[in-house]
């Protein structure tokens, strides 16, 4: 953001999972790989539809439902992924309207025991 010379934009390091909060209202939202590390998604989309002004979007990143082995030490992972499904029903049970996902990107990791797998990311966006 500094070196494009964004003034727009800012970032805040919240910690969900200790009661942290998000202060301010935005137009949008945007998670990377989070959801993944928060126990529950439900509240977390709560605060973030919270946090939105009316028209608002939310873009949220993570994994596909996976087998654990994303992460070689699951340590600090509440989820391994998620069913897009489930995730695009709780967003609209939420308040979110538009709601849609797409798949993002794929991740190339060494998995234990040797051998490399692609994990998909899937990016779910949604209207306040």
């Amino acid at each position: 953001m500094k070196a494009q010379g964004l003034t727009n934009v800012r970032t805040q390091l919240v910690d969900f999972e200790k009661g942290g909060r998000v202060e301010g209202k935005f137009r949008l939202v945007v998670s990377s790989m989070t959801l993944h590390h928060v126990k529950d998604t439900a509240a977390l989309f709560k605060q973030w539809h919270g946090l939105l002004l009316p028209g608002g979007m939310l873009a949220a990143a993570d994994l596909d439902a996976e087998d654990g082995s994303f992460h070689g030490n699951t340590t600090g992972v509440l989820h391994f992924g998620f069913d897009r499904e489930h995730l695009k029903r709780l967003l609209r049970e939420t308040g979110f309207s538009d709601v849609r996902d797409a798949t993002a990107a794929a991740v190339m990791r060494d998995v234990e025991g040797g051998g490399k797998k692609e994990f998909p990311v899937f990016l779910i966006v949604g209207r306040k």
